[in-house]
């Protein structure tokens, strides 16, 4: 059988000859890893099995083992060229020169060069005698020789039915899914049939967006392969790459452990709130179906033959090339399977995903899927692990994917993992995979643009005038300052270009954003004709009302109860609508009438809400429940929003909401915004815990980020003032941010913000403790700039000892308990404080630091995103052990700063994840009240 010898790349053909050379010629082979490997794959040294066409009969010595591989292939005549150069090189490196030792030593006395080029048998002017002829008559005097082509290698592939099955996702040929039967063994083989049927289907049931205006605004339907596009993101020391190219990159390669691989085999892409995080698993999806199917000579249908070749066009588009390794490709919903495995605790992975193929009309079994993962290489997609949000859910799923991580390493699978999350309570719970870290960037607003603009011209593409004229609309907001800071998401974008296409003003800030949204779909909807339209447009309060009632019940049952579908069935929709009505004291008839036709809308889309499956509704995107669930944060008197926001406001989990309350409330409660601010204050200044960590410190500075109170610059610098006090706290990579706000306000030209930024830093420079670390960070980050934060921070810096350790010098270790004892004060031996003490010091104890630091070392250690994970034990939870901590941190000198930085991330990790949702009541779905 002839085999794709072209997809290995040098690396893969490579370790293929390797493995080739121990199955021809015996254990005495040696094999080298990646790098510089002296003009050798492999060596073996003593009595060896002869190789298959051989000019010898018998080898017994030392001998090479090179592979030499062509990327495009030429004519033959000038394929056997290029490799006889090849092999003239390398036997050239053994022979002394000019009275000089020979570059490479000890010469040997048997060689084989393999190669993945065609070499034409001809006797005496064939390609095969110009290779033999380079080895026969060559100085080195070789004993005997062998040259594995293209032909031979597929012969020994033939032979060799293990090598032939690793790396069958490269060198299967054609139509790959239904060639299985000529690669593989066993009841992998079977598959080839349904899963070629599967991928083909999912081709096209994966084109759809998530928030896709064109069905609201009756014009194209946007698809995936309309618009998609790569997403920077910050990778491996800081550089830029772009995140599908990374990971397709990566995917190229064997990632079998045997194969001792230097790329990553775990991604976790991290981004905010629609920055396209799910989107990107499904262009990586849709990469490898389509690398599946290239080959595919039979028309499957109309619908998916149009599906394949758009996504293929889109891929190029993109400037990506179809992955070589042609994995399959499987997409796990996090949260789905978190709510599979809280019903069957002895769940794995391979058995739900069998379950979902069987769901997709894909028979198969998982033992099958056991046999299919290790033949055949797939990538693994989990997406949203942010949207489990309750510990013991999240400790399954983790504990679900270190079994298959460990399984796949044990039984030598080429599994390539991309995991998905949010930023915010992302715990490193993926370690076991020592992923490289993705961590998307914000879209420029050129970027922004661009991709907005691709919108518009698929969604208006018969009509140029239109896609005219909203270019030229989106491009005037994308240089606004206000609007610009609105298209840094592809999410956002897409509300953008709706709004602009619905002629609603720009908005200027997030919420302002979302807001708008609703407005215009609202609008949209109760101007269609029928008894829906009237509907909607004499019951608007109602209607909002069930959004707002609907989302925030989401939130909160799914924080607090571990299921993780954020759906609702249709009944329960018209029961909150009917006891609304009636707690307006509409009559009976009424109420049966109108909760009739309001759920019957919910069939089809009622505004944000929309179906899912037979008889439930959920929103389009979570940023629009937690846009609802806002609204109804922000509902009563000030006493009661100011509680709500209060109690939230530690929360990961509510992070988004909150913001995006905070945002409706400043813009609809103009005498509550100063009382609002002095709430932020409080929540650092009306507990120990609450100073030692800074929630509000940590919402002025996203609030501030946010655009928020743009338009009033004594609340901007009462915000910022707050802000600043994070400079007071032992440092975290949250000084990133604030460094950048900080420089922003210090170059703005308004003295009042410059002076209250650069006293806060002169304050902590002249101060000896964690005042003064956090100072000295965030100058840091400014060291380089041109401007007056840049002269600012040198003329600061060039006055602080910032020497470094010698190399050679140790670094002691010391658990954060042992060290805190040696700080800690209790009040007495009975007392509830020791007790706390205890029960936290034998976590502590558990966690080493280094004892004494430099104060750059403590500088670095601040800002380093160290790998730790929520210490989730009732000692750390625990309000008096808390308060004990806290007070002997802030004991801790800057000498030994390890140990409280540290302290406070765990803390700030503990705080984050920890349910707060039943602050609002919401203990189950009925519990809210409003």
């Amino acid at each position: 059988m002839d085999y794709d010898l072209a997809r290995l790349g040098p690396t893969e053909f490579e370790h293929m000859v390797q493995a080739l050379a121990i199955a021809e010629l015996g254990i005495r082979v040696s094999t080298f890893g990646a790098g510089r490997d002296g003009g050798r794959e492999a060596t073996f040294s003593g009595a060896v099995s002869t190789p298959d066409e051989s000019s010898y009969r018998q080898w017994d010595g030392y001998g090479i083992v090179q592979a030499k591989t062509i990327r495009f292939e030429g004519t033959t005549s000038t394929n056997a060229t290029s490799i006889a150069s090849a092999v003239t090189s390398e036997l050239d490196r053994f022979i002394a020169t000019n009275g000089s030792d020979p570059e490479r030593d000890p010469a040997p006395q048997y060689y084989i060069i393999a190669t993945n080029v065609r070499l034409t048998p001809f006797p005496g002017s064939g390609g095969l005698d110009q290779v033999e002829k380079v080895l026969r008559e060559h100085p080195v005097r070789l004993a005997g020789f062998a040259v594995w082509h293209y032909e031979h290698i597929c012969r020994l592939l033939d032979r060799h039915t293990g090598i032939r099955r690793t790396f069958a996702g490269f060198i299967t040929p054609g139509d790959v899914l239904t060639r299985l039967i000529e690669v593989l063994e066993g009841s992998a083989v079977e598959l080839g049939p349904i899963l070629r049927g599967h991928a083909a289907a999912q081709v096209m049931a994966r084109q759809e967006l998530k928030l896709d205006t064109g069905e609201i605004t009756d014009v194209a339907k946007v698809q995936l392969s309309d618009v998609a596009i790569d997403l920077p993101a910050k990778g491996r020391y800081g550089s830029e790459v772009q995140t599908i190219q990374r990971i397709l990159q990566c995917g190229d390669h064997s990632l079998r452990a045997s194969h001792k691989p230097e790329d990553p085999y775990g991604f976790v892409v991290i981004g905010g709130p629609g920055q396209g995080k799910s989107t990107l698993g499904q262009i990586v999806a849709q990469s490898y179906r389509v690398a599946l199917l290239q080959d595919e000579t039979v028309s499957i249908s109309p619908r998916i033959d149009a599906a394949i070749a758009d996504t293929r066009r889109r891929i190029s588009d993109m400037g990506l090339a179809q992955p070589r390794n042609r994995r399959w490709p499987v997409t796990i919903d996090i949260a789905s399977f978190a709510d599979a495995i809280s019903e069957n605790g002895d769940l794995t992975i391979v058995e739900y995903i069998a379950r979902q193929l069987r769901n997709q009309a894909a028979s198969v079994t998982a033992g099958q899927l056991v046999s299919w993962l290790a033949a055949w290489p797939w990538v693994l997609i989990f997406d949203g692990l942010d949207e489990v949000p309750a510990p013991a859910s999240r400790s399954a799923v983790v504990q679900a994917l270190n079994d298959l991580i460990i399984e796949s390493r044990v039984g030598n699978w080429d599994v390539l993992i991309v995991a998905t999350t949010r930023p915010q309570g992302y715990e490193n719970e993926f370690d076991e995979l020592r992923p490289e870290r993705l961590e998307l960037r914000s879209l420029t607003p050129s970027e922004g643009f661009e991709y907005g603009r691709q919108i518009i011209a698929t969604k208006f593409t018969t009509d140029p005038e239109r896609i005219s004229a909203l270019t030229d609309k989106l491009r005037e907001a994308s240089v606004q300052n206000h609007a610009a800071k609105l298209m840094t998401t592809p999410l956002q974008v897409s509300i953008m270009e709706f709004l602009v296409e619905e002629l609603f003003e720009v908005p200027r800030t997030r919420h302002e954003l979302f807001d708008g949204y609703y407005k215009a779909i609202y609008s949209r909807e109760s101007r269609k004709a029928g008894r829906l339209g009237r509907v909607l447009r004499t019951h608007e309060e109602q209607v909002a009302w069930v959004h707002e009632r609907v989302a925030v019940g989401l939130q909160a049952q799914l924080e607090h109860s571990g299921e993780t579908v954020a759906s609702l069935p249709d009944a329960e929709v018209r029961q909150l609508i009917a006891e609304r009505l009636k707690a307006q004291q509409y009559d009976a008839g009424e109420v049966d009438r109108l909760s009739d036709e309001l759920e019957k809308a919910t069939k089809q889309r009622l505004v944000l809400l929309i179906p899912k499956g037979e008889d439930r509704v959920e929103f389009e995107v979570r940023s629009l429940q937690e846009y609802m669930a806002a609204r109804w944060l922000v509902k009563g008197d000030a006493h009661t929003v100011f509680d709500r926001l209060s109690n939230l406001a530690p929360s990961a989990y509510w992070r988004n909401t909150w913001l995006l309350a905070a945002g409706r409330f400043y813009g609809s409660r103009d005498h509550e915004r100063d009382a609002f601010i002095e709430r932020l204050r409080q929540l650092d200044s009306d507990s120990l815990i609450g100073g030692f960590l800074g929630f509000g410190a940590q919402l002025s500075v996203e609030l501030l980020d946010d655009n928020f109170a743009s338009s009033v610059p004594a609340h901007r610098r009462s915000l910022l003032a707050l802000a600043m006090t994070q400079s007071t706290r032992w440092p975290g990579p949250d000084l990133k941010k604030l460094a950048r706000l900080a420089r922003d306000a210090v170059n703005s030209g308004d003295q009042v913000s410059e002076n209250i930024v650069l006293d806060a830093l002169a304050d902590g420079l002249d101060s000896t403790g964690r005042s003064h670390l956090s100072a000295v960070s965030i100058l840091q980050h400014w060291k380089s700039d041109r401007n007056e934060s840049g002269r600012f921070a040198r003329s600061k810096l060039e006055n602080i000892d910032l020497a470094s350790r010698p190399k050679s010098a140790p670094v002691r270790q010391i658990t954060i308990g042992a060290l805190l004892d040696e700080y800690h004060q209790p009040a007495g031996a009975a007392s509830k404080d020791q007790n706390g003490w205890k029960r936290a010091r034998e976590v502590l104890d558990e966690i080493a630091v280094p004892d004494h630091s430099l104060l750059l070392e403590a500088v670095a250690f601040g800002n380093a995103e160290l790998e730790i994970k929520a210490v989730r034990h009732a000692s750390l939870e625990d309000p008096a052990a808390q308060e004990a901590l806290v007070r002997t941190a802030n004991k801790v000198p800057i000498s030994r700063a390890a140990a409280p930085i540290l302290l406070r991330r765990l803390l700030l990790a503990t705080m984050q994840s920890t349910p707060r949702g039943h602050f609002l009541g919401a203990t189950a779905f009925g519990d809210i009240s409003g």
